[in-house]
C-alpha cells in the first residue's frame, strides 16, 4: 500500500521531537539551566565548550555561560571546565569517541530521515527506528561531579576545584546574574 503523505510527515514529526528531545541539557546545582533545543544562547554554550576544550589548562582565564531567559549563569576555570563538561558531551561507540550531538544528528536523524522518505510501503515505513544517544539529553549534576573530583586522585583538578568551592566546601557554579556581576 503506497504510504499516504500524512503518515511520512507524522513519522518525521516524531523524528524530529525525538531529536529535540536528546538536544536538551540541564545542568543542576542549586539552581538548574535548562538548555532546549531552540534556547537562544545554545550557539554561544557550545562555542564556550569548545574554547574550553582548546584552552591551555595552566590559563587563568574563566568561561561564562549566560542564560538571560532564567536569569542565571556561570563562571568556570577551563580544568574544572573540561572534567565536567567534556566528556558528558561524547561516547564511546565501538572503540571510537565520538560527540553526541554531531552522532545523533548527522548519523541518527539523517539515517533516519532518509529511510523514512525512501519508505516504500505503509508496513516498510512502521519498521523504521532509531535511537539517539541520551534520548533525553544531558544531565550534568554538578554536586555528584564535585564528588568525582575531590575522590580522584588529580591533585591539579583538586586545587582548581578548592579555589572554587565557599567555605562550607559547596561549588556554588550555578548563580543568578546580579551575583555574577562584578560590584
Amino acid at each position: 500500500m503506497k504510504i499516504p503523505v500524512l503518515v511520512i510527515d507524522e513519522k518525521l514529526k516524531q523524528l524530529e521531537n525525538d531529536l529535540n528531545n536528546s538536544k536538551k541539557i540541564t545542568i543542576k546545582n542549586g539552581f538548574n539551566i535548562i538548555i532546549e533545543h531552540n534556547c537562544p544562547n545554545r550557539g554561544h554554550f557550545f562555542d564556550t565548550l569548545e574554547k574550553v576544550g582548546r584552552a591551555d589548562e595552566q590559563e587563568g582565564i574563566s568561561y561564562e555561560f549566560i542564560q538571560e531567559s532564567s536569569g542565571l549563569g556561570f563562571r568556570v576555570s577551563p580544568k574544572i571546565a573540561k572534567y565536567i563538561f567534556i566528556k558528558e558531551f561524547s561516547q564511546n561507540i565501538k572503540g571510537s569517541i565520538v560527540k553526541i550531538r554531531q552522532h545523533n544528528t548527522a548519523v541518527v536523524y539523517n539515517n533516519a530521515k532518509n529511510k523514512i522518505l525512501n519508505a516504500k510501503f505503509v508496513e516498510e515505513l512502521e519498521l523504521i527506528t532509531w535511537t539517539f544517544i541520551k534520548p533525553n539529553g544531558i544531565e550534568i549534576n554538578i554536586d555528584e561531579k564535585v564528588n568525582e573530583i575531590i575522590n580522584s586522585e588529580n591533585e591539579d583538578l583538586i586545587k582548581a576545584l578548592n579555589k572554587a568551592l565557599d567555605k562550607d566546601g559547596n561549588l556554588h557554579f550555578i548563580k543568578k546574574l546580579d551575583d555574577l556581576e562584578q560590584k
